[in-house]
């Protein structure tokens, strides 16, 4: 397993007070945590429970119903104009599906960022978008479209194009779904290299026990029903809670494989 690193005495993301949901549905409310700088920080729960939506309200996606999100002591949700955009550079999004352009190769995927949100020449769009594809090891596919390539390498691909403006903080929704354990392991581990070599800052959204187990420095248990924060910590230590059944019965299938191995 992956230890976790010391964590950072830095807050890049806090949650005060917050309300998630829809207008006329509040799906968790009185959410307070924190993100340090350069951990992997895990939302996991049940399903149905507001891990994507949790997500999509920390990026703007969704309004907060209440309470507030700050990222690097600002609030996107309040800023407008420049000030918003210079947060918004500050991070990168991968979706569930990847999302690229089926109409554009990895590395016109890649530099769309650039291209939106940079006066860069061409030949230095290009030049960054091929450093980002070998950070993920698709340098050689470049040239490939996304329905040619695995459903692995799709997911590489759009953890590339979400560091292309160099953002310091990363946001993935499911990044190892659908993906056989091989791969998905092979993604965790270039997560994983990429935080501790690079300093990122991950946000990742997964119900994945695999991946909970190995990547996340820390985490947070979101509980059905409204029930918000039902336990936070290394992931490890959340495992061994026996006084919540929820929290409890949700690594009971990691714990009993494991106890099979021994």
């Amino acid at each position: 397993m992956i230890t976790a690193k010391p964590e950072s005495q830095r807050t890049v993301i806090r949650a005060e007070h917050l309300a998630i949901g829809y207008p006329g549905v509040v799906i968790q409310s009185g959410l307070d945590f924190s993100v340090q700088a350069g951990e992997i920080f895990v939302i996991l729960g049940g399903s149905g429970c507001g891990k994507s939506t949790l997500l999509k309200t920390m990026i703007d996606l969704n309004a907060p119903l209440s309470g507030q999100i700050t990222i690097q002591d600002r609030d996107l949700h309040q800023s407008g104009g420049r000030a918003r955009q210079e947060i918004l550079n500050e991070m990168g999004v991968m979706y569930q599906s990847g999302a690229l352009f089926g109409s554009m190769n990895l590395l016109e995927n890649v530099s769309l960022p650039l291209a939106e949100f940079t006066d860069l020449p061409a030949a230095a769009r290009e030049i960054i978008a091929l450093q980002k594809l070998q950070m993920t090891g698709l340098v050689e596919f470049s040239r490939h479209y996304p329905d040619e390539i695995s459903g692995g390498m799709q997911k590489r691909a759009a953890i590339a194009r979400a560091m292309a403006l160099e953002p310091q903080i990363l946001f993935l929704d499911e990044p190892s779904a659908g993906l056989d354990p091989v791969t998905a392991s092979e993604l965790d581990q270039l997560i994983v290299d990429l935080s501790r070599n690079l300093g990122l800052t991950f946000v990742i959204v997964t119900h994945e026990l695999h991946s909970i187990m190995h990547i996340a420095d820390r985490a947070i248990m979101l509980g059905k029903k409204g029930g918000g924060i039902l336990a936070s910590g290394h992931p490890l230590q959340m495992a061994q809670n026996r006084h919540l059944a929820e929290v409890a019965n949700f690594f009971k299938p990691w714990l009993d494989l494991n106890m099979n191995r021994t």
